[in-house]
């Protein structure tokens, strides 16, 4: 399951552009939606799914990707109780912290 759209259905409304944010919409340059955070099976997500970011325009910009960020927030079932999972949900953006600090 895609956690952007399962948060937001509509691609209309909420188009969720994460390339290329460097550019404005005037210009040429392509804008669409891929990069993605998938979940499946007892994973549900929790309270926010977003695209983070918005870089000033310009060649010489110093962003340091041409792909804005997206967040999204998870309860993950687990051992704990679902009293501390209520209260600390799981980020993806801790586990990518977690396993950069192993390798």
């Amino acid at each position: 399951m895609d956690s952007f759209r399962e948060m937001h259905p509509n691609p209309v409304a909420v188009p969720g552009n994460t390339w290329s944010p460097i550019y404005e919409d005037d210009k040429s340059e392509p804008m669409d939606r891929i990069d993605f955070i998938y979940h499946k099976g007892m994973t549900t997500v929790a309270s926010e799914v977003m695209v983070l970011g918005k870089p000033k325009g310009g060649q010489d910009n110093e962003w340091p990707s041409d792909h804005a960020a997206v967040l999204s927030t998870f309860k993950v079932p687990s051992k704990r109780s679902r009293r501390e999972a209520a209260e600390r949900p799981f980020r993806a953006c801790e586990f990518i912290d977690q396993f950069a600090s192993y390798n």
